[in-house]
Formats: structure tokens, sequence, C-alpha cells
């Protein structure tokens, strides 16, 4: 270095006649600061005039004027049409056609892009890489092109690429990769676009390309502006990851943007896998929306045909004679099913909006566990974002309870709107069939036998089965309206021996009691009242109570009945009460759950409480002792703090004390081996 400074000094003399010539590759400043103390003339090659004619000199033999005037009339007669696209990038039409016409066959703005480009590169030499790069795109566009654009920079063919990777090694990977996810978008013009900001998102470049050069660089006489601004439009909000809009202006960054990569990932896995997981994603949210409550979303899921009650909820709003066809038909238990849908005509399960969100979310659920964790916080965002949006649509969506009425095989539906709310939903239906209507229907019920009796079980059916009848959500609302008309003396109720009158109320009310109207019963010659059980709830006060009067059994059996499994406690409770007999005494229960986990935490405390110090005993299931037994009602209200598993089931495993009476053995054995 000290010897260029004194070689310079010395040729710098007035008397000296030494003359120092040198070249200087780049603008290394350290070396033109040493030789610029003696003020040597500098010339920049790198901006030289006649640069342009240098590269097109190399590359070119000969240029046929008129074709090339020709040829640049039509770009000028698309630019002049579309300038108001262009004018930020294209102040003069006519002093472009001078630029046109002077760098033919390769546009000027690539002429322009690449200069600055490979003038800055530390990596690549200038002229001469240029020289590199478009000798590779002259190769493969001069047959097809006749004016070589941004967009003829193709980084798919492996020597183009080659001569990019020089200039920025990651940036054009990532641009690559958009340009293979968007074939599927008018792919030349993707390609073409992508490449375009590629070369204004280098180093050297300005900051970002405006809209007016991704025109510049892809609009030919063949091309429809339009086409390149909805591809562009595309591109930004559903396919391209990693090119980003700045301030007006867009830029291909290393960073993948998150939005755009989530939709990819979500309509890749719709083509290729279809939407059942979309479809499974829709249900969960809408039993979010029902209150965490058991429901089946039609047609996803199947409908089970027995006697508990079942809210379905449909995903398609159908017909009347759509519902009795597809939902009703064939079915037995047809009173027990509550039927939901749209209040609008719509088929959830082919509208792509809704099956893209519930995709969406799938995947952002898959990206929580591999995604940085800064960028943790906007997935959980979108994510959220997704939801909500997908909750809007169900609210906007639902619904209409469709209420049934007729007799037999001729059903009728009265729409009925409401909310898709579990709360609300019951609260309708609790409307629609009141205390009183019920117990009219019983009434009804009764007198149509020809025994003008009926047992509490028979109404059950009745009511689960036939279309017509009230709908019974809980037993206790049936049990509630039989208690009432026994107060009010507008029945009696008999089991076995004994008879249930206002002035002796039972305790609870079994499958098996016998019911009849108050006026038309003739009391048995050897009927007696049955002295009630009474057993008392052992706290912490308290002591379990001895029964305050019980009369002698004719024989006592111990038998094992086990319950379920069943998805919530609340159809475990039903199912034990139709097993148990009023006067069972249960000794033992194992209640056994299992699944993901609870939907309450408390629970166990609210059941210690409930049974009494002491009295729970936890191990690999719930197992519950009771010393001097406990009897049916005392059990169903145990029963009623259970939580439900979340994706489980629950079942019971009971030891009861059970009378055998004056039953034949026979009905007795059958009766066993049916609970076993």
């Amino acid at each position: 270095m000290n010897f260029l400074t004194t070689l310079g000094e010395v040729a710098s003399e007035s008397e000296s006649k030494l003359i120092f010539i040198g070249a200087l590759y780049g603008r290394k400043q350290e070396i033109l600061a040493k030789l610029s103390r003696t003020k040597p003339f500098l010339k920049d090659l790198s901006q030289a005039e006649d640069k342009n004619q240098i590269i097109l000199f190399r590359l070119f033999k000969d240029r046929d004027t008129l074709k090339i005037r020709k040829i640049v009339e039509q770009y000028i007669k698309h630019y002049t049409t579309h300038y108001d696209r262009i004018k930020t990038v294209v102040p003069s039409i006519d002093d472009y056609r001078k630029e046109l016409i002077n760098t033919f066959p390769i546009h000027p703005q690539l002429m322009d892009i690449l200069f600055q480009n490979y003038g800055s590169s530390k990596n690549y030499q200038n002229t001469r890489g240029m020289l590199y790069l478009l000798s590779s795109v002259v190769k493969e566009a001069y047959q097809n092109e006749s004016l070589i654009l941004t967009s003829a920079v193709n980084p798919e063919i492996d020597e183009i690429y080659d001569d990019l990777f020089q200039l920025e090694p990651s940036l054009i990977a990532k641009c690559l990769e958009d340009i293979r996810r968007t074939k599927t978008i008018n792919g030349s013009l993707a390609k073409g676009i992508l490449t375009t900001v590629f070369l204004y998102s280098l180093s050297g470049a300005r900051a970002g390309c405006e809209p007016g050069h991704i025109y510049l660089g892809n609009l030919k006489p063949e091309i429809n502006i339009n086409d390149i601004e909805t591809t562009l439009r595309n591109l930004v909000e559903y396919y391209a990851w990693f090119l980003w809009p700045v301030d007006g202006k867009y830029v291909l960054r290393n960073e993948e943007k998150l939005p755009v990569s989530i939709n990819f990932r979500a309509e890749r896995i719709l083509k290729e896998e279809g939407p059942q997981a979309a479809l499974s994603k829709l249900v969960d949210l809408i039993r979010k929306e029902f209150g965490g409550r058991e429901v089946y979303v039609w047609p996803v899921e199947d409908l089970p045909d027995s006697r508990y009650v079942k809210y379905v909820v449909s995903l398609q709003h159908l017909s009347e004679d759509e519902i009795k066809e597809r939902i009703y038909k064939g079915r037995e238990w047809r009173n027990a099913l509550i039927y939901f849908q749209p209040k609008v005509p719509v088929n959830l399960t082919e509208r792509q909006d809704i099956l893209l969100k519930c995709q969406r979310i799938l995947v952002c659920e898959a990206m929580e566990k591999e995604i940085q964790k800064d960028k943790l916080s906007q997935l959980k965002e979108i994510k959220g974002r997704e939801e909500e949006e997908v909750r809007n649509i169900i609210k906007g969506n639902y619904g209409q309870w469709m209420k049934p009425g007729g007799k037999q095989e001729k059903i009728l539906f009265r729409p009925i709107e409401t909310d898709l709310s579990y709360d609300v939903l019951t609260k309708k239906i609790k409307d629609s069939f009141s205390t009183e209507v019920i117990e009219d229907e019983i009434i009804s019920l009764i007198s149509e036998q020809k025994e003008t009796s009926i047992t509490v079980g028979d109404i059950k059916t009745k009511f689960f089965k036939q279309i017509g009848y009230p709908i019974i959500l809980e037993n206790r609302i049936l049990m509630d309206s039989l208690m009432n008309l026994c107060q009010n003396k507008k029945i009696i109720m008999e089991r076995g021996k004994t008879v249930y009158t206002a002035e002796n109320m039972p305790l609870d009310i079994n499958d098996d009691f016998v019911i009849f109207i108050a006026d038309a019963y003739t009391k048995p010659p050897e009927s007696k009242v049955k002295k009630q059980e009474v057993y008392a709830m052992h706290t912490e006060k308290d002591t379990i109570a001895s029964p305050a009067t019980v009369e002698p059994a004719e024989e006592i059996r111990t038998v094992s009945i086990e319950v379920g499994p069943h998805a919530t406690s609340f159809n475990l409770q039903n199912d034990v009460e139709g097993k148990l007999l009023q006067d069972d005494v249960i000794k033992s229960a194992s209640v056994v759950i299992s699944g993901k986990g609870l939907d309450q935490v408390q629970f166990l405390e609210e059941i210690s409480q409930a049974v009494g110090q002491g009295a729970l005993y936890l191990d690999t299931e719930i197992s519950i002792q009771f010393p001097v037994g406990i009897n049916k009602t005392q059990l169903l209200k145990i029963l009623e703090k259970f939580p439900n598993p979340i994706q489980g089931s629950i079942q019971i495993k009971m030891n009861i004390e059970r009378e055998k009476g004056e039953a034949p053995r026979k009905a007795w054995d059958q009766y066993i081996e049916k609970f076993k």
C-alpha cells in the first residue's frame, strides 16, 4: 500500500517522466483514499454511458433496426393504453421509446436493475457478472420472447439460478420456493412477478419494487394487465410466503409471512386429504357453542337410536320431507330426538370458506409445536381470529329447532328460531311442554288403556317413542308431573301391594309403578299401605340413620349390577334409575371415569360432603362404601355431582340388597340375568 502511494507521488511530480496507470476492481475505499492524495484522474467504468452498448455488443451480432422499431411500437402502444399504471416508473413515453430501441432486445428496466445489483455486489464482478447471467437468460428466451423482460429471468433454470445465487443465496432460495408453490394460479405470471420483485429486493436495488415495475416487467402485447393485478393480489394474500407489501411497494424477505403460509398449507391439505379433518374441527366448535354438552352433529356423526334424549345439530338445512326421510325414518325412539338446523338454506359441509378456516385452525395447532417462540403470539392471534370468524358464521346461520308434531306416521314440524345454545334451547323446549301439558297427556294416555292403568315404564316408552307426546328432557320432569297428579288426587299409584295416594306419597317413583285414574280406581281387597323406608344422608354432623320403619323381607339377595359406559353422567343417572327398584339398598358403588380429563375440578369435595366423612375411597376408580346402605334416591343425588368426562366414558358397578318377595322364582332369575 505504501509503495502505491509513493509511486503515485513520484508520477505526480511535474518533472517526472513516470506514468502510473492502475485498474481497481470495485470501489476499495482504503486504496482510493491513498491514491487520492495526489489528485489522480479517475474514471468509473461501471457508470459509463455506453455500458448498455458494451453488453449488447458482447451478446448480439446483428440488430435489424426495422424489426426492432416494429416490435417496440407494439409495446409502446400497450404502455400508452395503461400509462396510468406505469407512469411512476416511465415519466415519458417518447423517451422510453428511445430507450427500448437502444437496449433492444433487452428491456431497459432489466438492464438498469441488473447494473444496480451487480455494481454493488461484493460477491460478483460487475459487467462480467451481468454477461454471465444475461447469456443464460438469452439462451432460454430468444426463441419465445420478442423482448427480454425482468420476468424472463427464470430461477428454475439451473444456470440462471447459479448466477443469481451469487447475488443473494438465501433470498433466491425463498423466491424459488414461492414460485414452485404458485404454479396453480397462472404459474408463468406468478413466476414473472416473483422474479421481478426479487431483482428489486437485493441490497443494491432501491428499497422495494413499485407496482409500476411489476407491470413493466410482465406486460406484453398478448397479456391483459388485469391478470397481472389479480395474480399479484393472490400472491400477496394467499400463496407467496415471502412476498411482503411494504409502504406501497413489494419486497421478498427471508422471513415467512405466517397468514399466507398457514393458508397455503390449509388449502393443500384440503385438496390432498379431503375435508374430514376440517369437518371434525367444525364439529368441535359447534359443541363449544352448545356449551360443551353432548350433541350429535349430522351428517358427520351417526345418530344412535335409544331412549335417551339426543340433541342433533344438522350442518344442512333440510325440508320437512327430507327431515322425515333422512333423520326420523326407521327410528324407534323418535320423540327422544331434538333436531336443530340452520335457519337459512345452506349446507355447511360444502362451504369452502368455513372448511378452509377450520383447516387453518388445525394448521395453527400443528405449528404451535415447531414455530419459533417469537412467532408464537402471532400464531395464536391468527388462530384466535379464525376461531372467532367461524363462531360468527355459526351464530349467523343457526338456527331453528324443528318441533315435531302429529300422530303415528303423519309427522309435522314447526320451526322455532333459537340460538345454538344448550340453555336457550332447553328453555324453549320446556316452555313448549309445560307441567300442565305433560299432566294432561298422562291422564289422556291412561284413559286410552283398556284397564285404565299404565306403568311408568310404559308412559316413558310412549313419550320417548311416539311423536306428538311431550318431549321429556329430564326424568325429574316426568316424576314431578306424576307427583303433582298424585298430590292433587287425580291419579293413584301402585307398586306390588303398596298403594300410593295423596295421603301416602312415595319418596320416589320407579318404572314398575302402575298408574290409575283416581276416580276409576278400585282398591284391591288385600292391598295394604306399605310404610316407607327413610334413610338420612350422612353428613359431618350426623351419622347414617337406620331405617325408620322397615317391614321384614321374606328373603334378601345381594346383586351386582353394572351400568354403562355412558358419555355423560346425566345419561348414567337415567340408566341407573331404570335398573334400580325403589326398595333396593345400595351397599357400595364404584364409579369408573375414563377420558382425557374432566369438565369440573371441585366434584371430589362435593361428593365427599354428600356421602359423609370417611365414606369415600379413591383408588384407580372412585369407590364409595355405605355402611348401612342408602336407597335409590340418595344414590341418584350423589351421581348428579359427578362431572362429565372429556372424550371418555363413565360407568358404575353397584352391590345392592334386593327383596325377593312373592314373585315367581323364574321371573326373578330372569330379571337378575338381564341386569348382570
